[in-house]
């Protein structure tokens, strides 16, 4: 186990790879780093490991989410997009139109991640391809640390609900979730989830 861990922080001087921690917000972006903070100390709650983030987003969250989960017999593979939009508000029920079609419409175009993420979160970011060439020479998957990608954030107009996928993967598994969250004063909560089944 030591040598998997060593390999890791090897790996790291080698890349260049530093460790970042969270110095504040953008003031832009507020709403968005809370909620991906939000989503990261839940996912990696009772963990000290650190997290890395895709760099850029994901394009098409719902798509992805289908294809990503779904058993191949299963409904959801054969629905057109107004079916599998009708089917993501019967599993989040509490969603707004807003919301909804904020998120649809920023997840048509991929961007750079400027995280400031809140608390003492350990995180870096990397490309997909930087993650796969570290899982590559790792040979004890179990010792690599998760690679969370999320969507672009969909929030309905007063701000107060959000929308996101976040997709992780990390040694051997990998899950997929559309998130439903809503602001609590400055805290963000989720609210409902779905993982495309």
């Amino acid at each position: 186990m030591h040598k998997g861990l060593l390999l890791l922080s090897l790996l790291w001087l080698v890349a260049g790879q530093g460790i970042a921690t969270s110095p504040g917000y953008h003031d832009t972006e507020d709403d968005a780093n809370r909620v991906y903070s939000a989503l990261i100390e839940k996912k990696m709650a009772g963990r000290s490991r650190i997290v890395f983030i895709e760099a850029t987003t994901l394009i098409e969250p719902l798509d992805r989410i289908t294809m990503f989960k779904v058993r191949p017999d299963s409904s959801l593979t054969t629905m057109n997009e107004s079916e599998k939009l009708e089917h993501l508000k019967t599993k989040l029920s509490l969603i707004s139109q807003d919301t909804l079609g904020d998120y649809l419409n920023k997840g048509k175009k991929e961007v750079q991640l400027n995280l400031s993420l809140d608390g003492t979160i350990k995180y870096r970011l990397m490309s997909r391809m930087q993650y796969k060439q570290m899982q590559d020479k790792i040979q004890n998957k179990h010792l690599l640390p998760e690679f969370i990608s999320f969507s672009r954030i969909g929030f309905n107009v007063p701000r107060t609900q959000a929308l996101v996928s976040m997709e992780t993967s990390g040694g051997t598994d990998g899950e997929c979730f559309q998130l439903l969250l809503e602001k609590d004063r400055s805290k963000w909560i989720i609210k409902q989830s779905w993982d495309g089944q």
